[in-house]
């Protein structure tokens, strides 16, 4: 619930504020709503998406540089 002052009694917050406990209200009813799991999923879902796309990369990487030339002999000089 927001309450509204007139502007003569009005301060920092532009004339309106929310009282404690409307906010701990608002605050119970999204955690409950399933909504922040919902995000969170989404959220772990992206994460998942993002390090598949740079393990692929990665492996890809990895393929160009292999130079089965080099490597193969060593040369010793005493």
């Amino acid at each position: 619930m927001i309450d509204f002052e007139d502007k003569d009694k009005s301060d920092a917050t532009g004339g309106c504020h929310m009282s404690g406990i409307s906010l701990n209200s608002a605050y119970s009813q999204f955690s409950s709503s399933g909504l922040p799991q919902a995000i969170g999923i989404m959220m772990l879902s992206k994460a998942k998406e993002s390090a598949e796309l740079q393990g692929a990369q990665m492996v890809q990487m990895m393929q160009q540089s292999v130079q089965p030339h080099l490597g193969g002999n060593l040369d010793i000089r005493v």
